[in-house]
């Protein structure tokens, strides 16, 4: 299955924008959606946090996104991974856990796709001259 850069960045820069938005303007629907009690105090210093790291991530998504093939693309997908991955597990756990509610499901099931999707892109192939300019810019840079 071929999946473009581009598309899978661009969801996921604006998905995540969403996300910080929603985390500063809906914080107490967000906590009750996901099962945790709106009046949490640090789930809601937790969430604005975990929002402004997405906001950081979004952006060097959306700066990313029309690069082409490269080691360094294939590290921010590789991470990018890696982060939805990591958000998947720590989900299952705290639903596993009673911790939260089956409204962290949909969250999941996002990390899961999102994780996968980004590991797709990897199957574009790397612009030999692309890498070769990089390595060099670096040498240059050192």
């Amino acid at each position: 299955m071929h999946v473009r850069f581009v598309w899978v960045a661009t969801f996921f820069a604006v998905f995540f924008w969403a996300v910080t938005v929603s985390w500063v303007f809906l914080p107490t629907e967000l906590m009750a959606f996901s099962g945790l009690p709106a009046d949490d105090g640090a789930g809601l210093a937790n969430g604005l946090r975990i929002g402004g790291m997405l906001l950081g991530w979004g952006v060097m998504l959306f700066l990313a996104r029309r690069e082409p093939p490269s080691r360094a693309r294939n590290a921010i997908a590789i991470g990018s991974a890696v982060g939805l991955y990591g958000f998947l597990l720590v989900g299952l756990y705290l639903l596993i856990a009673g911790i939260v509610g089956p409204g962290m499901l949909m969250s999941m099931a996002v990390e899961l796709l999102g994780g996968t999707a980004f590991l797709l892109t990897l199957r574009e192939p790397v612009d030999r001259r692309a890498a070769g300019r990089e390595a060099e810019h670096t040498r240059q840079a050192s």
